[in-house]
């Protein structure tokens, strides 16, 4: 259950890193103005890779009917790509370590420094000390 839940997370989260991307690009290309339709005092503006949110006040102090006053939050895409991206770390990071593990075993290096084993038979890393144990499919454990 645990594993299909950060399964389900991890492609919320890429979905999400996808959208975000994608409106950067958009907001390179062309700036588009939303305005939340329920409460029109809140507005979205994507220009020059940010993400604008203005928040209309209506009757601030000081004001005459005429003005308003706004307050305005900047949020660069390149942060939200990476609180997105965030979530997609806990099932890509072993996927990484498994791809190198594999990676080093086939050229006959130590697990723990990366240390070149061609010719040693003693069954322990000269450089760190670690104790090697022979994969079955390899030649050397045959």
């Amino acid at each position: 259950m645990k594993r299909r839940l950060l399964n389900f997370l991890a492609a919320c989260s890429l979905l999400l890193c996808v959208a975000v991307v994608a409106l950067w690009v958009q907001s390179q290309i062309r700036p588009v103005l939303w305005v939340w339709p329920w409460d029109s005092h809140w507005q979205f503006e994507s220009t020059q890779a940010e993400l604008r949110i203005i928040h209309q006040i209506p009757r601030a102090p000081g004001l005459t009917a005429y003005m308003s006053a706004y307050e305005t939050v900047l949020v660069p895409y390149w942060f939200l790509a990476c609180i997105a991206a965030a979530g997609i770390a806990p099932r890509f990071l072993p996927y990484l370590s498994r791809r190198r593990r594999k990676a080093r075993a086939g050229l006959n290096l130590c697990s723990r420094c990366d240390y070149d084993l061609t010719g040693n038979v003693s069954g322990v890393c000269p450089e760190c000390g670690h104790s090697l144990v022979p994969a079955i499919d390899s030649p050397r454990a045959r």
